[in-house]
């Protein structure tokens, strides 16, 4: 690069300066989002791993928090990144006209927004990029450096996220004659060695990332809106026009070489793989993330040949400029009008430290315990300095919340409950995000660390009802009977479809001597009607839904 001639240069500059300005502007003038604001929990409690995802991202904002302790401090690795990302890409590229290539990445919106946000898919795509400059040099020149550097790569993409295994995948499946190289073998040892230490963590804390990701997230119904949503999001991530032709021309392109069909891999497998997971349940557009780098790559080069690509690239960037400014600027102010259709971007975006502020003036210091909603807890915490939980149940899903000891740490003192549905009891708050419900509960206690297990897994029942033997029991310091007012109850729960079909209230009240004892129980349970089901044994505390303390018991009414 140092006989570049000077304009490449200038075009070089100018556009990391402005890129970096403006993403800067950004950052600190927009508020958390609730993803951001969960990440930035995560980062307050550096660990080898959490609940739904490896630890980078928390890694990344614990740097960038360090510096500045606020929105831009969140986001500020995650700007750098996206930045150090096009430079690779570039490098990858080697594109004939600079400023063409540099107005190409620009029309892709994505790019605006995951190089800006503190999300996990950044880092990701950071290390794929990085991942794919050393392959190219390793097929090269089959060097230690280069097998010491990939090992460290393939490490950091998977603490960054877990679809790095595509990545990989793919890139072995492009090239299986790399299985032969002794340095290949080396670079799978080192990196799981590497790796080893959030294995470990998942061990230890009973695989909740696979269960999470494997089993629970999946467990809704097969839906056609699944797929289609999946289909919309792969125009999406590419959209709005220059993305869009890369993909396509990166479709088109005949590979001469292993690296180039390593790319063609990646992005068909990708694309394909989540294409084949929206049958088993939703999948999320930034998933998909991935298969920008390689249409980058190699759908540009092709775009470049076109006669038409210099009209067409300068044609989509003001276009895509013009739509991304002004999502720019709603993001950072809220001059849209007052229209019901924007009401879901606004509370998403907008007005989330003044919610914040409202639920402080009612709160004070009080903790403040959010049902089912780790995203508020999270914001909530931000913005105020003061303590917040999800409290999560049944009716919503497990998350870092149940692995940290916060929930442990509010046992016996006074909280401020915040419902995710109406409870008719409580009283209530005007915020900028719409009418809050809170109860104050004075000796909070809750059932989170009870566990509950069965010795059947399907059984089929006749109508009216049946018993079932039962253990209970917690490696945590819990008492049940603290708070005469708060009575811990089981609860037997009938899903069908991910539906809530059934509530049995049983009769029989949790103990501490139950919860101390490796004894065996028996409670009577009323039945749905006939049909097949999905029975959970939950218990509740007080006014508090049931929390999840069981796995599915496959119950078949006839």
């Amino acid at each position: 690069m140092q006989n570049e001639r000077p304009n490449r240069r200038v075009i070089r500059f100018v556009f990391y300066a402005l890129w970096l300005s403006v993403s800067l502007l950004q950052a600190y003038n927009t508020e958390l989002i609730g993803d951001e604001a969960y990440y930035w929990k995560y980062a307050q409690d550096l660990s080898w791993g959490y609940f739904d995802h490896p630890p980078m991202v928390a890694v990344f904002i614990k740097a960038g928090y360090a510096l500045f302790n606020n929105e831009l401090g969140v986001r500020l690795l995650f700007i750098l990144a996206g930045m150090l990302l096009t430079f690779f890409l570039e490098n990858l590229t080697a594109p004939k006209n600079l400023l063409w290539f540099y107005l190409s990445v620009a029309s892709v919106a994505a790019l605006h927004f995951l190089g800006l946000l503190a999300l996990p898919d950044m880092p990701l795509l950071l290390f794929t990029g990085t991942f794919l400059w050393l392959y190219k040099r390793y097929l090269q020149q089959n060097s230690l450096l280069y097998t010491l550097l990939l090992a460290i790569n393939v490490a950091l993409l998977f603490y960054s996220k877990y679809h790095a295994v595509l990545v990989v995948g793919f890139t072995v499946l492009a090239n299986p004659a790399i299985l032969k190289r002794g340095s290949f073998w080396a670079i799978t040892i080192i990196s799981i060695t590497l790796f080893t230490p959030h294995i470990l963590w998942q061990f230890d804390n009973g695989l909740p990332s696979i269960n999470y990701h494997l089993q629970e997230r999946s467990g809704t119904p097969y839906s056609i809106e699944f797929t289609l949503n999946y289909l919309l999001s792969v125009i999406l991530i590419f959209a709005p026009s220059v993305g869009l032709a890369m993909a396509w021309l990166t479709g088109k392109t005949k590979t001469t070489d292993t690296f180039d069909k390593t790319l063609k891999y990646i992005f068909f497998g990708t694309l394909l793989f989540f294409l084949a997971m929206s049958f088993k349940g939703r999948v999320e557009g930034n998933w998909i993330g991935i298969a920008l780098i390689p249409a980058i790559i190699l759908g540009y080069k092709s775009l470049e040949q076109k006669k038409w690509a210099g009209k067409f690239i300068k044609t989509s960037f003001t276009v895509t400029i013009l739509l991304v400014l002004i999502v720019r600027t709603y993001m950072m102010y809220d001059l849209a009008p007052d229209i019901q259709a924007l009401e879901y971007a606004r509370n998403k975006i907008h007005n989330t430290k003044a919610w914040a502020e409202v639920i402080e003036s009612v709160a004070g210091e009080t903790p403040i315990v959010f049902m089912n909603r780790y995203q508020h807890a999270a914001q909530y915490e931000f913005y105020t300095g003061h303590k917040a939980i999800s409290l999560n149940n049944r009716m919503g899903r497990k998350n870092q919340y149940n692995i940290w000891n916060d929930e442990m740490q509010l046992q016996g003192k006074d909280v401020m409950l915040v419902p995710n549905f109406e409870m008719n009891f409580g009283q209530k708050a005007e915020t900028p995000k719409g009418t809050i419900e809170y109860h104050l509960i004075y000796n909070f206690r809750s059932s989170s660390e009870i566990c509950i297990t069965t010795d059947i897994q399907d059984t089929t029942i006749n109508e009216g009802g049946f018993d079932i033997d039962f253990k209970i029991s917690t490696d945590k310091p819990i008492d049940v009977e603290a708070n005469e007012h708060y009575p811990t109850m089981l609860r037997a729960l009938f899903f069908k479809d991910g539906k809530l079909i059934k509530d049995v209230y049983t009769e029989m009240r949790i103990t501490n001597e139950m919860l101390q004892s490796d004894s065996k129980h028996t409670v009577h349970i009323e039945s749905p009607e006939k049909g097949e089901y999905q029975m959970y044994l939950d218990v509740a505390t007080g006014l508090l839904p049931p929390s999840i303390n069981s796995k599915a018991v496959n119950i078949t009414v006839q």
